[in-house]
């Protein structure tokens, strides 16, 4: 990755799909945000809000909802911001907000270090800034990676560049050049591959931009910034060696390596990744990376079968500017961060009707908070098409599809019929206007 002094702020957008891809005539890219300050990193709350990183102000900007016209400060961290360093990665904790911690990758000036720490939402703003893992070195100007995922696992995941030693990538009493697997506080996590005091899990890497995990099924994948070759889609794997340290060659990974999935040559600079498993668009078990040379999102169709295998990895959507981050929207829609714009692809937005949307208006539930059964849908719901329920980590739990002219009720139960524990839960309603959300609180029995 460049840093923002090597980059032309253009304007524009053509998409690129590839030919698997369905019509772009039935799929549109909306701007939503113009002119934003390099955000490293986007993400979702479950309650709706769109979270920002601005890498080299320090600055984690939230909006309301991911469409509101202006974003508030939620904190100012210290940075240090030259070359690639600064504000770099961000995680929710697996049950935010009911545990409202927010955990955050970023360079400190000084010392000057990077550093994973912790902080907390309250009243919309973060609080209560704790260091959980300090001391590391930022001495290279690049390579620190910085980005963090929780794993199905709810251990806290993170990468670390090699800062320019490639010898370090191999030596596993260093971290750098590694995936990082803590816990909520920063410990080494139970269950590690190279023993109980080490935080690593896989070692031979040089810098990754991008790091996630399927949700359905738990598996886990990373970018990979080759030097002048190889740039790598990988599959993550416990104690696995990914070939980078002092003498590589290019395009002849080291015997006994753990092969990539995709590798490329000249290098687009692979940056943020998500894999999408939503409904709206018909990429399921699809992978969507930006990159940042080619300014492109490109999709890697992985094959159901052998989640380490990329059938085909294709340019998806071409942008002006460096892709950061892509990410799959509570609206099921993918999120693209460039480093001046947020966009928006998927089908059109159904139609507005002028004035307050009827969903918003008459939908309600109740009792709320509830022990038995909640009612989801008032008598006369018939504008209901569909109703979906979520958990605080955003796997859906129950699916009612309509239309509905009847109290539908909810006993708490997914769809399998097993009883859920109680806790909070995000039920979104569908409707031929537009979709609302509502958190509802389930009580002990």
């Amino acid at each position: 990755m460049l840093p923002r002094s090597g980059i032309g702020f253009l304007l524009g957008l053509s998409l690129a799909l590839s030919a698997t891809s369905i019509n772009a005539a039935s799929m549109e890219a909306n701007l939503v945000h113009d002119s934003v300050d390099f955000p490293s990193t986007i993400r979702f709350a479950p309650d709706g809000r769109m979270f920002m990183l601005e890498t080299f102000t320090g600055r984690v900007m939230v909006y309301a909802d991911s469409l509101a016209d202006t974003a508030s400060v939620w904190a100012t961290l210290p940075v240090y911001s030259n070359g690639e360093r600064g504000l770099l990665g961000m995680a929710f904790h697996p049950q935010f907000p009911d545990s409202p911690f927010v955990y955050l990758f970023h360079t400190n000036p000084s010392p000057l270090e990077n550093r994973m720490v912790r902080m907390r939402d309250s009243s919309g703003v973060g609080v209560d800034y704790t260091i959980l893992v300090g001391g590391l070195s930022a001495f290279s100007s690049t390579h620190q990676g910085g980005r963090i995922a929780f794993g199905p696992d709810r251990m806290l995941y993170f990468s670390l560049g090699d800062q320019l030693g490639p010898y370090a990538s191999q030596d596993l009493s260093v971290p750098y050049g590694k995936i990082q697997r803590v816990t909520t506080t920063g410990r080494p996590a139970p269950g590690n591959p190279f023993g109980p005091s080490s935080p690593a899990v896989t070692l031979g890497n040089r810098n990754d931009f991008g790091l996630c995990f399927d949700p359905l099924t738990g598996q886990g994948y990373f970018t990979e910034n080759g030097p002048d070759c190889d740039d790598e889609l990988n599959f993550l794997q416990f104690a696995a060696n990914y070939g980078w340290g002092e003498n590589y060659v290019c395009g002849s990974p080291p015997a006994g390596t753990k092969l990539p999935m995709w590798s490329a040559t000249p290098t687009v600079a692979p940056t943020g990744i998500c894999m999408y498993r939503g409904e709206l668009l018909p990429y399921d078990g699809s992978l969507f990376f930006g990159t940042y040379n080619a300014h492109s999102v490109y999709r890697a169709i992985v094959d159901p079968a052998h989640p380490d295998v990329a059938i085909s990895v294709q340019p998806f959507l071409a942008f002006a500017d460096p892709v950061l981050d892509v990410i799959e929207g509570l609206d099921q829609r993918l999120w693209v961060a460039t480093s001046t714009q947020i966009w928006r692809f998927g089908p059109p937005p159904p139609p507005t009707s002028v004035g307050p949307d009827p969903i918003a208006l008459h939908w309600g539930v109740a009792p709320n908070p509830f022990r038995s059964r909640i009612a989801l849908v008032a008598s006369g719901g018939a504008d209901l098409r569909r109703i979906e329920i979520f958990d605080l980590t955003g796997r859906r739990v129950r699916r009612f599809e309509g239309p509905f002219h009847d109290a539908l009720w909810w006993d708490g139960s997914d769809a399998n019929g097993r009883s859920l524990p109680a806790g909070v839960f995000l039920v979104r309603a569908e409707s031929a206007t537009g979709v609302a959300v509502r958190r509802v609180i389930r009580l002990g029995a």
